[in-house]
């Protein structure tokens, strides 16, 4: 898959935050975003529905209008392609009966070390923190981060809230957890 030139911009992830809105429910309470997005559903007559193929589309159109780079896996799952200050990722889209399922897995790839102390310790306090976008450990050990959105409730802006914020929330925790695992082995050793 050919990534469009114009994503690696150095301002990509800046632009992207170009309605005041989206920005300001960022910076405020996780209730604040529900009760926007509640309204704004109501006020499109809710664009999710039961039909999978018309989410399926609609997530598709999400994805065009933000310019993000992405493929089609399935009709029910796609993958999307971001670039943030350490590198292109992916964000793995799921479509569910009733809800969407956005995963950045791996976050950070364990490559065949064992996390220690600190670590975990950092990766509970940071889920206990971050209500809205799970953390976690996976089966293979690799870290990982997601959200869910119920399909009642998918319109563009919540999307692109929720897109946005798991986005952020993988660049923010990718250093304290790599520091975090860093002085675990220097405590090792």
């Amino acid at each position: 898959m050919q990534l469009p030139t114009d994503f690696f911009t150095p301002n990509r992830s800046r632009r992207e935050l170009s309605c005041s809105i989206t920005r300001q429910l960022l910076e405020k309470d996780v209730l604040l975003l529900i009760i926007f997005s509640r309204r704004e559903w109501v006020m499109n007559n809710g664009m999710g529905g039961d039909d999978p193929n018309k989410v399926y589309e609609e997530i598709l159109e999400f994805l065009r209008q933000l310019e993000w780079p992405c493929e089609p896996l399935s009709k029910k799952v796609v993958r999307a392609y971001y670039k943030g200050e350490f590198g292109v990722s992916e964000v793995i889209i799921y479509i569910g009966q009733q809800e969407l399922c956005l995963v950045i897995d791996p976050v950070i790839d364990r490559g065949g070390q064992i996390w220690g102390d600190a670590v975990i310790r950092l990766i509970n306090a940071m889920g206990e923190e971050i209500r809205h976008i799970g953390i976690g450990i996976d089966e293979d050990g690799d870290l990982f981060v997601k959200v869910h959105l119920p399909l009642e409730h998918l319109n563009f802006e919540r999307f692109h809230c929720l897109l946005l914020g798991l986005c952020q929330v993988a660049e923010n925790i990718l250093l304290p957890v790599l520091q975090a695992n860093a002085f675990d082995h220097l405590k090792a050793a």
